[in-house]
């Protein structure tokens, strides 16, 4: 994709949903064989292309429990009907109720499949579905917990962009939730906030360094982003719009809300203007996100529902969450990318900078580390996501 052509759709709303829809779908650096990896069916996957209609069912508020963190007027209109909650389920799975649908919806899947992106509402949101298959290693399914966790972490996030001056970051509002028997539903909210006037775009992570599938012989949108806008020092550029925003959010949210959040290509996102630079590092998904006890207590805010852990516990934590997550799952393939097309740099200058930039503004982070030890996922059959970590035999590259 070109960077006109995003320039040209910040204007319009339909324009940047259609873009921003495409960059999720097309613009990924989508990796293994569908069927080798997935049980989910390949009409679901973003990558298919297709629309498809996801189903609802009008249920009894008192059937359903209700998880909410000031969510959007628009969403509620739509998802709080009178007496009844509108309760939506994958396609792909089994209906959870005996008798049929009241009706469907088309969406779009996005990034992670089973977050299925609304089409042709007056205000558009996704809706993160229950989804009990294997996909990528992990089962997908949305247990009560884990809902409540997410709107938790949500709610807890706004509190902390209420007190903070920090206008480099935003979040999408995991703003509600129901839940039914075993599993649930999350809405997550469109417009990031802190909200802005400014018309602006969304730009995963990931489509920063990916090919564009519809156009593969466009240059990376980095590096189109630094010829546009930083092509005097190119990785200057990449530090101060990429990478430093990024972990500076990282170590915000760790420091003031012992939140630890997993930054890794498919959960960040870089908000651009109609000039076509960035604004803003924008957080999406909470589902899996661990949080710091002591931190916590230290703070005086109340311990999360669950996915704690103790000071003894935060090298593996904090590597698995920086080494792996941010560092394995996005910088690698961000400096990749900048180093093919910027060649007068080399990997171990780029990767030192970065790592002597995370030293200095994270020193107290740091000292939790090992020197010489890393931690990634667990990785196992049909595993349920969030299980691990594990040492991944490699040593630190960013810090």
């Amino acid at each position: 994709m070109r960077l006109s052509e995003v320039q040209e759709s910040v204007e319009d709303l339909a324009s940047r949903e259609a873009v921003f829809s495409h960059l999720e779908r097309n613009v990924n650096d989508f990796r293994g064989n569908w069927e080798k990896f997935s049980d989910i069916s390949y009409q679901f996957s973003p990558e298919s292309g297709c629309t498809v209609q996801v189903p609802f069912k009008f249920v009894d508020n008192e059937a359903v429990t209700t998880k909410s963190a000031e969510p959007d007027n628009r969403i509620t209109e739509v998802l709080l009907v009178g007496e009844a909650a509108c309760y939506f389920w994958h396609p792909d799975t089994v209906s959870p109720f005996n008798d049929p649908e009241d009706g469907v919806l088309d969406v779009l899947p996005t990034s992670s499949t089973r977050t299925l992106q609304t089409t042709g509402l007056p205000y558009n949101f996704f809706i993160k579905t229950h989804l009990p298959k294997r996909h990528f290693l992990y089962d997908r399914s949305l247990k009560p917990s884990v809902v409540s966790h997410s709107i938790d972490v949500s709610h807890d996030i706004e509190r902390l962009t209420s007190e903070s001056t920090d206008e480099s970051w935003a979040f999408m509002p995991e703003s509600l939730a129901f839940i039914l028997e075993g599993s649930g539903v999350i809405f997550r909210e469109r417009e990031p906030r802190p909200h802005v006037q400014q018309p602006r775009l969304l730009l995963p992570a990931f489509s920063l360094y990916s090919k564009d599938t519809k156009n593969p012989d466009d240059p990376s949108l980095l590096s189109q982003l630094i010829h546009h806008n930083g092509e005097d020092d190119p990785l200057q550029y990449m530090l101060d719009k990429i990478v430093t925003p990024l972990r500076s959010v990282w170590l915000e949210i760790l420091r003031k809300r012992g939140l630890l959040l997993e930054l890794h290509a498919q959960n960040a996102l870089f908000e651009l203007n109609n000039s076509g630079d960035v604004e803003r590092v924008v957080l999406r998904d909470f589902q899996s996100i661990w949080s710091d006890i002591d931190i916590r207590e230290k703070n005086n805010l109340p311990q999360m529902s669950r996915d704690g852990f103790l000071p003894e516990e935060r090298n593996k934590q904090y590597s698995l969450c920086y080494d792996h997550f941010m560092g394995t799952m996005f910088l690698r393939h961000l400096v990749n990318v900048f180093l093919q097309e910027f060649d007068q740099y080399h990997a171990e200058e780029v990767n030192k900078i970065i790592a002597q930039d995370f030293r200095t503004i994270a020193p107290d982070i740091i000292e939790s580390m090992s020197e010489v030890e890393t931690f990634r996922m667990a990785h196992g059959p049909h595993q349920i996501s969030g299980q691990g970590p594990v040492p991944s035999g490699s040593p630190p590259v960013y810090r």
